[in-house]
C-alpha cells in the first residue's frame, strides 16, 4: 500500500535529489551504494512517496558528505536552489560570505512565511530580450513598463512599492560594504532584489532599476554571477549596458522629460542639475539619457564634473529603513507565534536582541519579547 507522503518527506527527498545531482551520481549508482535492490526505491524517497529510514539517511550523509541539517533544516537553502547576480567589486571571499548570509535570511523568510500561512509566491513576470536587441528597443521597453505599471511622473518614487505589492518581488535594503552595491536573487518561489541601503539615494534607485532588468530577463538573458563595478566603456558586457538602457527608460521616461525640457532655461548643465533631483537620479545619468535621446550633444557640457549628484542638489531619500515592511512583518508574526526564537532570529540577521527590538519599533510593530 502506498503511504501518503508528507511535506517533510518531500522536503527531505528533494534535498537528497539535489545532493545526488550535485556530485553527478545517478539514482542507480546511489541505490547500489546504499544497498537498495533497485533505483525505484530511491526514486520514491526523492519524490517523498517513501519515508526514508534513519539508517538510510545516515548512509546518504556519508555518501554525499553533507551534514544532517542539509537534509532536514528548512532554514537552509542549498546553493543549487538559489542563484545570485551581484553588482560588486568585493573580493570573492567577502562576496561569498555575504551571499551565504543573505541565502540564510531568504531561506528563513521563505520557511517562516509558509509556517504562518502566508507563503511568498510570485507570478512569473518574465520578458524576452536578446543580446542583439538595440539599446533604443530596451530603453523603450523600460518606458513602456513605467506607463503600463502606472508609475507616475517620477517612477523612482513608486517603483519599489509597485514591485513588492503588485509583482511580489521582495525588495530588501541591506547593510553591506561599499564594494557591494546590490544583487538579484532567483529562487523557485520568488525573486528578490537586494540594495545596499548605505549607498546614496540616487545610486540605490538606479541600481534597483538596473537589477530589475535582470529579474525580468533572467530566462532569456541570464546575468553573470557578478558584475564588476569597475568595468566600464567598451569592456562592459553588453547585457549590462542593456540593463542600463532599461533603467534609463523606466526611471526617466520621455513623456516626463519632454515637458520639462521644453520649458528649460539657462545652460544645459544648470537644467540637468535642477531636474535630476526630481527624477531621483544623478546628473550624469540624466546627461547620458539626454545624449541618447539626441536632445543634446557632448559639446553642450563643458565638463561632467560640473554635474552634481542628486543628494548634493538637495534630494535625499529618507526611506532607507532596513529590509522592508513586508519582510519585517512576516518575521514579527513568526516570532510572535513561536515559530522561531528571539535568539535565532537575532543571530540570523546579525543583530543584537536590542537591535531586533528596534527593527520592530521602526516599523511600528510591538516588541513581542522582553528585553
Amino acid at each position: 500500500m502506498k503511504v501518503q507522503n508528507t511535506g517533510f518527506d518531500r522536503f527531505v527527498g528533494n534535498r537528497i535529489k539535489l545532493a545526488r545531482e550535485e556530485i553527478g551520481l545517478t539514482q542507480t549508482e546511489v541505490a547500489q551504494k546504499i544497498g537498495f535492490n533497485d533505483r525505484q526505491t530511491l526514486g520514491a524517497i526523492e519524490t517523498g512517496d517513501r519515508k526514508i529510514k534513519v539508517e538510510e539517511l545516515t548512509a546518504l550523509i556519508s555518501i554525499f558528505d553533507k551534514p544532517l541539517d542539509y537534509f532536514t533544516d528548512p532554514f537552509i537553502i542549498p546553493p543549487q536552489e538559489v542563484e545570485f547576480s551581484w553588482r560588486a567589486s568585493a573580493e570573492l571571499a567577502k562576496l561569498n560570505e555575504f551571499e551565504e548570509k543573505m541565502r540564510d535570511i531568504l531561506a528563513a523568510y521563505r520557511h517562516l512565511g509558509r509556517l504562518i500561512g502566508r507563503p511568498h509566491i510570485q507570478v512569473d513576470q518574465s520578458i524576452r530580450v536578446k543580446k542583439s536587441d538595440s539599446f533604443e528597443t530596451v530603453t523603450f521597453l523600460g518606458e513602456s513598463l513605467a506607463e503600463t505599471w502606472n508609475l507616475g511622473r517620477f517612477p523612482a518614487e513608486t517603483l519599489r512599492s509597485f514591485l513588492e505589492n503588485s509583482l511580489s518581488i521582495l525588495v530588501l535594503r541591506v547593510d553591506a560594504d561599499p564594494d557591494i552595491s546590490g544583487a538579484v536573487c532567483r529562487l523557485p518561489q520568488f525573486r528578490s532584489l537586494l540594495i545596499n541601503r548605505n549607498e546614496p539615494a540616487y545610486r540605490r534607485n538606479y541600481d534597483g532599476a538596473h537589477e530589475l532588468f535582470h529579474i525580468l530577463t533572467w530566462k532569456s538573458l541570464p546575468p553573470s554571477h557578478r558584475e564588476q563595478l569597475t568595468i566600464g566603456g567598451k569592456y562592459r558586457p553588453r547585457k549590462e549596458k542593456l540593463a542600463d538602457a532599461f533603467a534609463a527608460g523606466i526611471l526617466m521616461p520621455r513623456r516626463s522629460l519632454a515637458p520639462l525640457w521644453k520649458k528649460r532655461g539657462g545652460t544645459v548643465t544648470e537644467w540637468i542639475n535642477m531636474v535630476a533631483p526630481e527624477f531621483h537620479v544623478s546628473g550624469k545619468v540624466l546627461y547620458y539619457r539626454l545624449l541618447n535621446l539626441n536632445w543634446i550633444s557632448k559639446d553642450d557640457i563643458t565638463s561632467l564634473d560640473h554635474l552634481t549628484s542628486s543628494e548634493k542638489n538637495g534630494y535625499k531619500d529618507k526611506d532607507i529603513l532596513p529590509f522592508s515592511r513586508i519582510f519585517t512583518e512576516k518575521l514579527h508574526e513568526a516570532l510572535d507565534r513561536g515559530f522561531i526564537s528571539v535568539r535565532k532570529l537575532a543571530k540570523l540577521l546579525d543583530y543584537t536582541i536590542e537591535d531586533l527590538a528596534e527593527l520592530f519599533k521602526i516599523y511600528g510593530l510591538p516588541v513581542p519579547f522582553a528585553l
